[in-house]
């Protein structure tokens, strides 16, 4: 996992790259585990109507996490997928893999994101930045949340738009 969205660490910070470098690392998963949860990733930033909406459906800890990670996107101005998308980002998630030359592991919100196209507008500026994406996820998991997603048909039929636009 990329941790921009608990931290302030922007995807640029040489001190950030030099530490990442010698791993040689073979992915790097965007937005991450929770906060995906509740991330927009058009914006740039954990949404808070999108984290309301789950509230009723997850634990304190989890809640404490997607309320960080909202509070880290807005201060630093956004965590960005690409150069452009997502607000007003002073680094983004391709540079990095690409400074770093490795694959992306994307993790999709098939939870909360109900913007028209979203998945396949993702995959789009994925294809744009010039992304090698080898594992597409939808919604983190899920087998944590039985509220939400009860049975393994419940996720599919749940997924499956996302996953018709992505595929």
């Amino acid at each position: 996992n990329d941790s921009s969205l608990f931290t302030g660490v922007e995807f640029t910070d040489p001190k950030y790259i030099a530490m990442i470098q010698p791993m040689k690392p073979g992915f790097i998963r965007f937005p991450g585990g929770t906060e995906s949860m509740a991330f927009d990733w058009q914006a740039g930033h954990v949404n808070q109507s999108w984290i309301n909406e789950l509230a009723p459906n997850v634990s304190a800890f989890v809640l404490s996490d997607l309320n960080l990670a909202q509070k880290m996107t807005q201060a630093k101005g956004g965590a960005c997928f690409t150069g452009t998308t997502g607000g007003s980002c002073y680094s983004n998630y391709a540079d990095l893999v690409n400074t770093l030359g490795a694959s992306a592991l994307v993790d999709f919100n098939g939870w909360t994101d109900t913007h028209p196209g979203s998945a396949a507008n993702m995959v789009a500026a994925a294809k744009a930045a010039g992304l090698n994406v080898v594992e597409w996820e939808l919604s983190n998991e899920p087998y944590m949340f039985p509220t939400l997603f009860p049975t393994a048909s419940s996720y599919a039929a749940s997924q499956f738009p996302y996953a018709e636009d992505i595929f």
